[in-house]
């Protein structure tokens, strides 16, 4: 009788974690909320003015510890940018490490 309820006690558990990943997606798509969620305090948010840059908004907030490109290129998906191009007004989402 034990072991039918450790099996049971198993399957629920299963269950259970493949419900919790289902409802947020994947795994990777769960390690990346976390990663920003502890980066969110370490962000500045820049408002674009005109002749600004992407890549010379970024380099005041630069460690110079991983490749500028690698930088920017964080830059842009934190923002949802699919280019580096940006316009006046608009709010820029910069990591501060």
């Amino acid at each position: 009788m034990r072991l039918s309820h450790f099996i049971l006690f198993l399957i629920l558990s299963v269950l259970v974690v493949a419900s919790m990943v289902d409802a947020k997606g994947s795994t990777n798509e769960i390690q990346e909320e976390i990663q920003e969620e502890i980066h969110k305090e370490k962000q500045v948010e820049i408002t674009v003015q005109e002749g600004d840059t992407l890549w010379n908004i970024a380099k005041p907030y630069y460690n110079g510890k991983e490749d500028y490109r690698e930088y920017i290129y964080q830059i842009r998906r934190i923002n949802n940018l699919k280019q580096a191009v940006i316009y006046p007004g608009q709010i820029i989402v910069i990591p501060v490490s």
